[in-house]
């Protein structure tokens, strides 16, 4: 979100979502890896394998014993159990063939 570039490998209209998986690390590797999190390298750094992962998936569960905090839309949920699926060509989107200058 934001200015972030957290999954750059993503295509819209593959049919899959891009996971990625930050494993529990230092406040000082965290400071170090946010530059390459927001412009998309954190997955092209060797450097970084170690602790973020990628996978394209069509389903995921996520469980956690405690209240995990969920932005959906702008809105902020609590929950401890979070379900996601892809339904292929649920929506149907349409991408410019060439990119517009702004």
């Amino acid at each position: 979100g934001g200015k972030y570039c957290c999954a750059p490998f993503a295509e819209p209209n593959d049919g899959y979502m891009d996971l990625v998986a930050v494993r529990k690390i230092s406040r000082l590797t965290f400071v170090s890896l946010i530059k390459a999190y927001e412009v998309g390298d954190h997955l092209r750094k060797e450097k970084y394998k170690k602790f973020v992962d990628c996978q394209k998936v069509d389903k995921v569960t996520i469980e956690s014993p405690e209240d995990m905090v969920v932005c959906l839309d702008g809105e902020i949920f609590h929950w401890k159990k979070v379900s996601v699926e892809v339904i292929k060509h649920g929506i149907k989107m349409l991408f410019p063939k060439e990119k517009v200058n702004e």
